[in-house]
């Protein structure tokens, strides 16, 4: 993995002014931003004060337990070696530094080699993409379509892009652990072939509860890969409150965007699987439900309104709105207002316009 914080640092969103006060206030304005997800903001702080809270050892543990959290064992395991020299292990029922040590153990033992390193553009030396998977023919293939994810990903984000870790597994049991230990403690649902989260994508080809349909096969799979990295690189450019903030129809239906080059039959479906949702209901699934409670639901449907709804919604400018959209969002910490401010339209108005398109077909 990467030496040091390098680009990761400027991916990591400041949820507020760094706070001026002494060294103890500090402490307390980072564990307060700890118990509210703002890890970016928790790292960018210590950074900028290191004078005065690299001698701290709960600072130290603070930092580690950020990194964490946003899925960097390696940058977290010298400041929990640190904190612990210093004398602390962590706050009561807060994960202790014995306990995230093991974790970090765990993704170093369990992880795929590295297989294959991609760079954003020629000027750039460091990695935009690293991917660690064990050879296979499956294997292969994805590598060979990295160049490809990240020439998509420039079209969506610009350069310089996020710094993203990808780890491909076949071995189910493997990944499960893999998983487990990397996201604190949490475990794939049976169907969950694949995430993407800060800094992170992990995918395994073989779920024993969702096979791969025939009629998808490779391609699909590819697609879903890139759909996970695309996750991966809209909360890390984001930063801290991503899914806290965004709507789940737009979490996904950006990241079908990314991928509609291998989702093509998906988004070919996506109108038909509406209107039957329509006819069987009488009305579309509720906005506040593809917001709120995306996942929730009927995700056959909610996946399709939003595949629809964001493609519509980036209109003539594709995936290449997605950079302002994110940044209008950071500004605003508002998506509905940022889209329409970037889009130039009310999200709930063009899902209605949706809607009544899809029924005069």
């Amino acid at each position: 993995m990467r030496a040091g914080p390098g680009l990761l640092l400027l991916a990591l969103a400041m949820a507020g002014p760094a706070p001026a006060q002494d060294p103890t206030t500090v402490l307390e304005w980072m564990r307060q931003g700890s118990t509210e997800s703002r890890h970016g903001a928790i790292i960018s702080l210590y950074h900028s004060r290191r004078a005065d809270l690299s001698r701290l050892p709960e600072a130290r543990y603070l930092v580690g337990h950020a990194w964490m959290r946003i899925h960097r064992p390696d940058e977290a395991r010298p400041y929990l070696i640190a904190s612990r020299v210093g004398g602390f292990e962590g706050y009561d029922r807060w994960d202790s530094v014995g306990l995230m040590l093991d974790r970090a153990r765990v993704v170093e033992e369990v992880r795929p080699p590295l297989a294959r390193e991609i760079t954003a553009t020629a000027e750039e030396s460091a990695p935009a993409l690293r991917a660690y998977a064990a050879p296979s023919d499956w294997s292969t293939r994805v590598l060979r379509e990295l160049p490809s994810f990240v020439e998509r990903a420039l079209q969506a984000l610009g350069k310089p892009l996020p710094p993203i870790d990808m780890y491909l597994f076949e071995s189910w049991a493997t990944y499960e652990r893999f998983f487990s230990a990397l996201f604190v403690g949490a475990s794939p649902t049976p169907r969950q072939r694949g995430t993407g989260n800060r800094n992170v994508v992990v995918y395994c080809k073989n779920s024993p509860a969702a096979p791969v349909d025939a009629r998808h096969g490779t391609r699909y799979l590819l697609g879903e890969v890139l759909h996970e990295y695309a996750h991966a690189l809209l909360a890390t450019r984001y930063g801290d409150l991503y899914l806290e903030r965004v709507p789940g129809w737009l979490n996904e239906g950006l990241a079908d965007c990314i991928a509609e080059e291998y989702f093509g039959s998906l988004f070919e479906a996506s109108p038909e699987l509406v209107r039957a949702y329509v006819g069987a209901h009488g009305a579309p699934p509720p906005y506040k439900d593809l917001c709120h409670h995306f996942y929730d639901r009927d995700e056959g449907t909610h996946y399709a309104v939003g595949r629809l709804l964001a493609r519509e919604m980036l209109g003539r400018r594709g995936v290449g709105a997605i950079r302002d959209l994110l940044e209008a969002a950071r500004g605003t910490r508002d998506f509905g207002r940022a889209l329409e401010q970037v889009c130039g339209r009310r999200p709930e108005e063009a899902y209605r316009a949706l809607v009544e398109s899809l029924r005069g077909r």
